[in-house]
């Protein structure tokens, strides 16, 4: 089990990289809209967005996205969505 005082013993340079990428978790979940494929991929299931095309892409459990159209031919990365993209919907965490 870990002391208070080891606690307090965690590598600075370690602490601002897990910092930077939980802020970048947080902005990407945040934010009314996405700038980058990470950020998009931070985004829970379920979220729908729309990129800069006008194009709307909602987000599988498996965590691909699909485009929302009548007939979809099957999921894609979310490198294929034209950024930024609006995040028109995003179901809460945890719920």
């Amino acid at each position: 089990m870990l002391s208070v005082s080891d606690l307090f013993q965690i590598d600075t340079e370690n602490a601002a990289v897990i910092t930077r990428e939980a802020i970048r978790a947080y902005f990407a979940v945040a934010q009314p809209e996405v700038n980058s494929v990470e950020e998009l991929d931070a985004l829970p299931p379920d979220s729908y967005v729309q990129g800069w095309d006008g194009f709307k892409h909602a987000k599988t459990h498996g965590g691909d996205w699909v485009l929302c159209v009548e007939h979809t031919r099957g999921s894609h990365a979310g490198a294929s969505i034209e950024l930024p993209a609006r995040v028109l919907y995003r179901p809460a965490v945890n719920a």
